[in-house]
């Protein structure tokens, strides 16, 4: 369609309007003394600017119309012949035992009743993994479509109707497998197939001539017709797994839940494998830790060993001192050590020397943000505790507060870090792309610098209330470096001599060493019952599928003493019943042993793995 015919089309349908002449104004007087002169350079280039492109685009819609319309109908043609097509495998694949015999399926084509004057021949490139055939005739008839007929000869149609290309199973279905492991390019996959057989086969498929009028290239167009094959293949598959209907949870949104289920299955072995060795040696490690301590003298009960039920005891004692009413005045103490402390940040804003008017203004923002801080955490406290403070209650409380500082810091770095050290664990991908890197870096090094900053306070505020009062005791001195590297069970965190707790659960560190491996050992056995009994019902279920995929094998292939009601409910599925008797029994048996082999081989994996587990 040429331009001028698209603007008259689109003018008639009412989608441009007609074009008006312009009419010269009446106010308009030529006689006004100028003389008019064409001097427009850009008059040519002006004039392709204002071009209406609305009819190119009209005749763009209508070809793209067009296509889409095709690609309904070509749809429509293979949607009719899918039950027909998965049958007609499922039947020869029986037959061929996967299309793995030799090439004698090839000359046993379909017998049809049809007469010579119906049957018609027709050239047609075959195509296989590691051969092609040129314009091989073909025997087409009425009463057999196309596509059947040729997939009778171990070939799938690149078209619904009247295909000219034509793909070998075991090449589609090699396709498929590559798929399903690596993202490959269908064109390019084609491209280097063809480029292959151009150099191992001596004919060559040559272009060919199309209704007289132009050739076209087969090497450089195959893309599309073996796309097609390779859909009409998944289509099979779909309608082999699931012949009624789709796992809805995902379909909407083009994914299929029997690649994930598959997934999980496969590895479930191997999964409780590595939960089951992991629990193991947990449970060894804490173990031994445990007998370590039981050899040892413990202070808070003379004249005894530790013992588990010691731990457990002091464990429970935690809990409690923590839900008492001494925990609550610690907290109303700590929270007037951050009162203390805004206090003498604010008199040490106002102490700092300004030389400009930008430090001015910058020391009145700081001062009214403290001011603001102070009043709120005065509303919470009071300031009647504040006034019957001792000096040297007030320098303790504000120690105690900037080491409070310290590891809500460091805890603040760890809950960021987080995400990166998820990334980098074995068997997770890192999901935080370079964006999300970039942003972690960033809050990590803010934290950092305030992380410094409160470990610069914590230190200046020890060395002061040393010198103040050199004979009290003092807790852990620390810099940034080596608090970096210490864990969350390091002494440095322990709050006692703040906290005025005596308990062993607070002051002895073998004690809470030893809690912390009895909860360690009482988790392991906890975790090794649970993986038991997963272990346990997934053999079960695995048993008890073999066994009932074994029975109705059985009962195909009409074996005495086997239930008739098994093999009738699949002969007589709708997606079998265009085969005659015996080809439905053949089919569904390919069926029924495809999913025996999945099943064998998903035991076979599971065998190593599980078999630990279950003992428990």
């Amino acid at each position: 369609m040429t331009r001028p015919e698209a603007l008259r089309i689109a003018q008639e349908l009412g989608f441009l309007k007609r074009p008006t002449p312009l009419l010269p104004s009446a106010t308009e007087d030529d006689n006004d003394g100028w003389e008019d002169t064409n001097d427009c350079i850009h008059e040519e280039i002006f004039h392709e600017e204002i071009t209406d492109f609305s009819g190119d685009q009209y005749a763009s819609h209508q070809k793209s119309l067009r296509h889409a319309e095709a690609r309904a109908r070509r749809q429509q043609k293979w949607k009719a012949l899918e039950t027909q097509l998965t049958a007609t495998y499922l039947h020869l694949q029986y037959s061929t035992c996967n299309w793995t015999k030799p090439y004698s399926y090839l000359s046993n084509e379909v017998q049809c009743k049809c007469p010579s004057d119906k049957l018609r021949r027709r050239r047609v490139d075959l195509i296989d993994l590691l051969s092609h055939t040129r314009r091989r005739r073909v025997t087409f008839c009425g009463c057999l479509p196309d596509v059947i007929r040729l997939l009778h000869l171990g070939y799938i149609a690149g078209s619904p109707q009247f295909p000219r290309t034509a793909f070998s199973v075991r090449l589609v279905q090699f396709h498929h497998h590559l798929w399903n492991h690596l993202s490959v390019s269908t064109s390019g996959f084609i491209d280097t197939l063809m480029s292959f057989l151009d150099e191992q086969c001596h004919s060559r498929l040559t272009p060919e001539q199309i209704k007289g009028r132009h050739q076209k290239n087969v090497n450089r167009n195959l893309r599309r017709p073996f796309t097609q094959a390779i859909d009409a293949y998944r289509r099979i598959l779909l309608r082999e797994l699931y012949p009624d209907k789709f796992i809805g949870v995902l379909y909407d949104i083009g994914c299929h839940l029997d690649v994930h289920i598959a997934k999980v299955n496969k590895g479930a072995g191997t999964w409780l494998q590595k939960r089951f060795q992991n629990a193991v040696k947990v449970s060894r490690e804490a173990q031994s830790s445990l007998n370590s301590l039981f050899d040892m003298d413990n202070p808070a009960l003379p004249g005894n060993k530790y013992s588990a039920d010691f731990f457990r005891g002091q464990w429970a004692s935690e809990r409690e001192a923590y839900t008492s009413k001494q925990t609550v005045l610690l907290k109303q103490q700590l929270e007037l050590g951050r009162l203390l402390s805004l206090q003498d940040e604010l008199e040490a804003e106002w102490l700092k020397p300004m030389l400009t008017p930008e430090q001015v203004l910058a020391r009145l923002r700081s001062t009214a943000d403290l001011k603001e801080r102070i009043d709120k955490q005065a509303a919470k406290v009071g300031t009647a505790n504040v006034l019957g403070l001792e000096n040297k209650q007030k320098a303790f409380l504000k120690l105690w507060y900037s080491k409070h500082e310290v590891g809500l810091k460091y805890i603040a770095i760890c809950e960021e870090k987080r995400p990166l050290q998820q990334s980098r664990t074995d068997g997770h991908e890192s999901n935080l792309g370079h964006k999300g890197k970039t942003n972690l870096l960033v809050a990590l090094r803010k934290h950092v610098t305030q992380l410094k900053k409160v470990v610069e306070t914590y230190q200046t505020r020890r060395a002061e209330y040393h010198v103040e009062y050199p004979h009290h005791q003092l807790p852990e001195n620390i810099d940034y470096n080596d608090l970096i590297h210490i864990q969350a069970d390091h002494p440095f965190w322990n709050d006692s001599l703040f906290t005025k707790l005596e308990a062993p659960w607070a002051v002895d560190p073998k004690t809470r060493h030893g809690m912390q491996q009895v909860a360690y050992a009482d988790r392991a056995t906890k975790e090794l019952r649970r993986l038991g009994w997963e272990a346990r019902q997934a053999m079960r279920w695995a048993i008890t599928s073999h066994n009932q995929i074994w029975r109705t094998l059985l009962s195909l292939k009409s074996v005495p003493n086997s239930d008739p009601i098994l093999a009738t409910t699949l002969t007589s599925h709708p997606t079998l019943s265009c085969l005659p008797p015996l080809a439905r029994q053949k089919a569904a048996t390919v069926v029924i042993n495809n999913r025996f082999v999945k099943m064998a081989n998903l035991q076979l994996m599971w065998n190593e793995g599980l078999l630990e587990p279950s003992w428990r």
